[in-house]
């Protein structure tokens, strides 16, 4: 796998949430995040599905804060690695629900223009509903309003 890293800036928070949501798209079709939403497919209820990927996201990608500066790397690096903070968290959440025929889109959390924190929400039975995976034991459609994250260390 050849990874490459490529500079971005966005005119406003909004255009890196669209960003972030479209790269969470793309990821969904990628190999190792295919390969990895497997293990999830077979689940029949969407509600149990999304649950054990949040899971997943929450306790086998480790939080870890950016190295000093904005990084939004793919899924499937995170895959690769391990570790991310929320916007990798998050991406990868979503990527997995999608590859998993279930729908679900990033949730920034706004302060002014800004987002200091990255989310994401799944629709189920008829509505929307958030999720985190940075902060462990958040559940789906109960997520506290702070976006604070309970398993990080410093880069």
């Amino acid at each position: 796998m050849i990874i490459a890293a490529r500079w971005r800036s966005f005119r406003d928070g909004r255009e890196k949430a669209a960003y972030m949501q479209h790269g969470a798209e793309r990821d969904a079709s990628a190999p190792l995040v295919l390969a990895t939403a497997a293990t999830f497919r077979p689940i029949a209820n969407p509600w149990d599905r999304a649950h054990a990927i949040l899971r997943f996201c929450q306790y086998c990608i480790e939080y870890t804060r950016d190295p000093g500066m904005e990084v939004l790397d793919s899924s499937e690096v995170g895959l690769v690695r391990g570790f991310g903070d929320c916007d990798l968290k998050s991406r990868l959440c979503v990527a997995l629900m999608l590859a998993c025929d279930l729908r679900a889109e990033i949730e920034p959390v706004f302060v002014g223009d800004e987002f200091p924190h990255v989310r994401a929400r799944v629709h189920l039975y008829g509505r929307w509903w958030r999720i985190d995976p940075s902060i462990l034991n958040s559940d789906i459609g109960q997520v506290p309003r702070t976006g604070i994250v309970t398993n990080w260390r410093k880069a």
